[in-house]
């Protein structure tokens, strides 16, 4: 059985080689086990926003931010999907 961090490096891997849609299939997976995790939730707003798909992008950004607070970034792409996009 997979662990939360071994699933999410498959899925960074992913990313890098850009199988997108891949990855975006599995971080959704990853997300409905994996409520708390942060970093999962971040780069399924970023992919959900570079296909266009913004309210899904605000949903996962927001509950980055909620759960990572400490990290900028999180605040950063939320912050500027609101103003750019809504």
């Amino acid at each position: 059985m997979t662990n939360c961090k071994d699933q999410y490096q498959e899925i960074q891997n992913m990313i890098v080689q850009e199988r997108h849609e891949e990855a975006l299939n599995k971080l959704e997976e990853s997300v409905a086990e994996y409520k708390d995790y942060a970093p999962a939730h971040f780069d399924l707003g970023n992919l959900y926003y570079a296909s266009g798909q913004l309210d899904k992008a605000l949903v996962h950004y927001e509950k980055s931010a909620q759960l990572g607070s400490d990290e900028p970034i999180y605040l950063k792409n939320l912050a500027d999907l609101l103003y750019s996009e809504k």
